[in-house]
Formats: structure tokens, sequence, C-alpha cells
């Protein structure tokens, strides 16, 4: 398992220089960094399980043109499609998101983005959870289809990462869905399916890859909602994710409707806010 400090580095190690050698002055022994914050004309933000830090340099329109080209490998049309949904996918599972003025094109929508103001690198920290309940819930029962729901870094992500290692570890057949490619970090025996787009990486593992747990983050649209249907009508249990507040907040999204009117998800598992991350504060029998 890589050291806290090892993923921090790694990660910020493929900014420009000047930024990297700044931020990792605000770097203390095992401090665990979830992300970095580049925004024009502010000096960087740090946030990491001992609260919110600041470096001391400035973030400058050159930095942010430099560090999004460094991070695309000096290829910024290879991820064309990428940068126009906000976001760069790297090495290892970290993630840079982007905002910015869209490009748009009226016969394709949105095609990329340009002046960016802000890059948020999002650290891929390989934690193994104290406990996971819900994994030990599934070794004593038939492996069942749950939602694991919570607000933004409450460690939704870390979740289904953790339970994908513990079931993959026992030999059950695990295909990971991983659109952003930032799931798959310390996923070394489970089929992890790339890049594709949600609804399409779901109906490509149902159909050739015989998963018995299909694993995928932040279902957010009706068609992905459709998809995780179709697999489970197909008789695959998922785990899935989907961003709420609370219970109230999950009952009324859409996608949350869609996926329980399937009948098929047993619980729903609500986590806890910043830095309790990964922490079940609530469990909603479904059927």
């Amino acid at each position: 398992m890589k050291e806290f400090k090892e993923s921090f580095y790694e990660a910020v190690e493929l900014l420009p220089k000047k930024l990297s050698d700044c931020i990792k002055e605000s770097y203390a022994d095992n401090m665990q960094i979830f992300e970095v914050r580049l925004i024009n004309e502010c000096s960087p933000i740090i946030i990491s399980d001992r609260g919110i830090l600041r470096s001391r340099c400035i973030v400058t329109s050159k930095d942010l043109e430099e560090s999004v080209l460094r991070l695309t490998g000096n290829s910024y049309h290879s991820f064309q499609r990428e940068i126009a949904h906000g976001y760069i996918p790297l090495k290892n599972g970290h993630r840079a998101g982007l905002a910015g003025t869209a490009v748009y094109e009226v016969d394709r929508g949105i095609t990329g983005l340009k002046n960016i103001t802000t890059v948020v690198l999002r650290i891929a920290n390989d934690v193994s959870l104290k406990s996971n309940p819900l994994f030990d819930d599934l070794l004593k029962s038939e492996i069942y289809s749950a939602i694991i729901s919570g607000p933004p870094c409450s460690g939704k992500t870390t979740f289904l990462r953790d339970t994908a290692k513990r079931m993959s570890s026992l030999g059950c057949s695990v295909v990971v869905i991983d659109e952003r490619q930032e799931l798959f970090a310390g996923l070394k025996e489970c089929t992890i399916v790339k890049g594709a787009e949600k609804a399409k990486g779901i109906e490509m593992a149902v159909k050739s890859l015989s998963p018995r747990l299909l694993i995928c983050d932040e279902i957010s649209s009706p068609k992905e909602a459709e998809a995780v249907a179709g697999a489970l009508n197909s008789g695959v249990s998922v785990l899935a994710s989907i961003h709420s507040k609370s219970y109230g907040d999950f009952k009324n999204k859409k996608t949350a409707q869609l996926l329980t009117s399937t009948k098929e998800f047993k619980k729903v598992l609500f986590l806890a806010s910043f830095p309790n991350i990964g922490k079940i504060t609530e469990a909603v029998d479904l059927i």
C-alpha cells in the first residue's frame, strides 16, 4: 500500500515544478491530502485530513495553462473529449478537474475549454477502511445490490474501491466501470472498464465480462440509471453511488427514484460528511 506522502508527491509532481515545489512545502508527516485547488491569482488551497491549508505562492494564468499542458502529457488534443467534460484522467487514479470558458459548436455542443481559471487536483490515496460493514454483510449472505450515498468528500469512491478490493480478493468476479479513471487505483484483481461512458461501459461489461458484482461511481443521469437497471435484469448485482445530503434528499433525486423502482437494491448506505471519510451513519432497507 502506498504511503499518503507518496500518493501526494506522485500527483503534484505532474504540475509545473514551480507549483509542485511550493505545494510540497505544505506537507507534514502522515498527512492525507484529498485535493489541491489551483485558482487563478490565488494561493494553492490544500484540502487535508488536518483541515484546509494554503501554500505561499500565487497561481497565475500562465501556471494554469502550463499545468493543463503537463497534465495532458503535452498532448491536449488526445484528451479533448475528457476536457470537454471538465476533467483530465491521470495515472494511478489521480484526476484533475477543470473550469474555464466552454468552447461551444452548434452541431456538437461543448467541445472543449479555454481560458482555464481553475485546476482541482484530486489525489487517489490507497486507503483500506478499518471496517466495512457492507463487505461483512456480503460475506454472511448472498451477494446483493446496494447504493452508497453521501455528500461530496464523504468517501463514496473510497468505500466502493475498498469493497471491490475485498470482494475480488475472495475470488468474486468484480467488474469496475471507471469512466473517469479514478476508481481503479490499487485494484489488482478486478476487471476494469476504463474511459468508456458509464452507460456504454455497463452494457459492455454485462455482455462480455460475466460480472458477479458490478461497481460504478456517481450515477447521475436517467441514461446511466437505465443501464444499471439493465444489468440488474441480467442477474448482476450492482454497487453504485449517488450524491445526496440525506435520505430525504436522496428520495427526491430522479436517478435514485429510477434505481429504487427496480426493486433490486436491498439497501442504501449513507456516509458521513468530511472528515469522517467512508463512515456509515445510516443504513436504510429498501426491500
